[in-house]
């Protein structure tokens, strides 16, 4: 997983008030990264579970794999969901006319937020994924790369975004695919129009329709059997 460390200072030109200049953030900065890779780097995989066609490996940590062990340490950072739960973040569009590419997020807490990769954020003027994983400091804010799935849609239907679990696993193939190619040269309209290509690629495969081609439908005519799966696949404690 890509981990960019962005967040920690000077955004983008943009700071509101109360929020940080950046120094001890910056200095944070290494310390963050290396305490989640020394967490990362515990973990262990353990035995498969399956249910049809779905097998799902869990990993492990050490630290909480048995009731009587040691209490998981605390990971030194909110995921976005978790902070977007709590009120601590905020995720808006860029301005009153908003732009395609890019969502601004505002991070409320005393803790850095984890936005990782394909997230799904709704809401707004149209419903986007997240390009790329961010980290992003306490009392900060800054723009986030993003891609639209609902093509159709150009309206507010809320202030802020929601989070909605995550994008499938072709559209992010897609879009990290172009994303890449972006940077090394390509057009970005040109991932974009690739994004809403497998999009409608996936409503056509589960004979799915939305007036705004929007990804969501996809995962509501799936509802049903992703619950069951869901019960059957009960993780293991750790």
């Amino acid at each position: 997983m890509a981990l960019e460390q962005q967040g920690f200072g000077h955004a983008n030109g943009a700071q509101g008030a109360g929020f940080q200049e950046g120094t001890n953030a910056e200095q944070s900065a290494p310390q963050l990264l290396a305490s989640a890779g020394e967490h990362l780097a515990s973990v262990g995989l353990g035995e498969p579970l399956t249910s049809g066609p779905v097998a799902l490996f869990p990993l492990l940590s050490p630290a909480c794999g048995a009731a009587e062990g040691p209490a998981a340490p605390a990971l030194p950072y909110d995921l976005l969901s978790t902070a977007l739960a709590a009120h601590h973040a905020e995720v808006t569009e860029t301005g009153p006319g908003g732009t395609v590419p890019k969502l601004w997020l505002v991070n409320q807490g005393v803790n850095p937020i984890l936005v990782p990769e394909g997230a799904l954020l709704v809401g707004a003027k149209q419903n986007r994924v997240v390009d790329v994983t961010l980290l992003v400091a306490a009392g900060t804010q800054l723009e986030v790369p993003v891609s639209c799935v609902e093509q159709g849609r150009w309206a507010a239907v809320s202030r802020a975004f929601e989070d909605n679990g995550f994008a499938s696993a072709r559209v992010r193939a897609a879009k990290l695919e172009r994303e890449q190619r972006t940077a090394a040269g390509w057009r970005r309209r040109d991932k974009q129009a690739r994004v809403w290509e497998e999009v409608a690629a996936v409503h056509s495969d589960l004979a799915v329709e939305s007036p705004t081609g929007d990804l969501r439908a996809a995962f509501a005519g799936e509802r049903e059997r992703l619950a069951e799966w869901r019960e059957r696949l009960r993780l293991p404690a750790g």
